[in-house]
């Protein structure tokens, strides 16, 4: 892995979860306790996504932290992708960097969520058994059906283990979830993730919450239009919800 590009206010830090190290970037805005948002990235990703990355650095501009971490197996972190790649274990990722955040560096104002696809999921299943003060997801599923489907067509789904599989609801279907002020993007042309789980995950937060649809956008959300108005509407929820 290329060795990651670092401005002067940011820095790499690790993290303690099951007997392993793992690995993220922080990025510190200078100011006096900020808020701070942890990023969550997808399936195959790792931390440097170039949405997160972009998004990271946009909300540092902006007087937020952001800690974007590797999950196990991913990126600079310790553990086997694909024995130990359970949405169980990426929420368990979370929430010791969660603890990392409190704990660590020190930060003690409101704290918020980003996640990217499977890391959206990761977000929405920590929200409901931690305190989180807002959020923000792309492309999060809803259950990994659609997700192994392609996997299968790539002749891929052996990338990941059993217990994957026996994981794929991720939060149980026509129920009024205790999750708001959730800003909610999705291309209405995902090939991974359809449409449809954005519309259900809207209609079952409660308000404040916001579903903001790409017309012909893809799961990897490839359009630079689309990528703009995904980071300045971001920075909005969070200096709104967050700040």
């Amino acid at each position: 892995m290329a060795q990651e590009d670092l401005r002067e206010n940011e820095k790499i830090v690790h993290i303690h979860v099951d007997g392993l190290l793992l690995q993220g970037t922080f990025h510190d805005p200078g100011a006096a306790n900020p808020p701070v948002i942890i990023g969550c990235h997808g399936l195959f990703a790792d931390r440097q996504s170039p949405k997160q990355t972009a998004l990271a650095r946009a909300l540092c501009k902006n007087g937020a932290a952001f800690l974007r971490i590797d999950h196990r197996g991913c990126g600079g972190s310790q553990g086997n992708f694909k024995q130990e790649t359970t949405l169980a274990n990426r929420c368990r990722d979370l929430m010791a960097a969660m603890d990392f955040v409190k704990n660590k560096i020190g930060l003690k104002k409101r704290m918020g969520l980003f996640g990217s696809s499977m890391g959206g999921a990761v977000c929405l299943k920590t929200a409901l058994q931690n305190s989180v003060d807002c959020m923000v997801v792309n492309a999060a599923p809803m259950d990994f059906s659609s997700v192994i489907d392609v996997l299968k067509k790539a002749n891929q789904d052996q990338l990941l283990s059993k217990a994957f599989y026996e994981e794929n609801p991720v939060l149980a279907k026509d129920e009024e979830l205790p999750i708001s002020k959730i800003l909610i993007f999705h291309g209405n042309q995902d090939e991974t993730v359809p449409v449809a789980h954005a519309l259900a995950l809207h209609a079952m937060c409660q308000e404040p919450k916001k579903l903001r649809l790409f017309k012909n956008g893809d799961h990897r959300m490839s359009s630079s239009r689309d990528q703009g108005i995904f980071i300045e509407e971001s920075v909005d929820w969070y200096r709104e919800h967050l700040f």
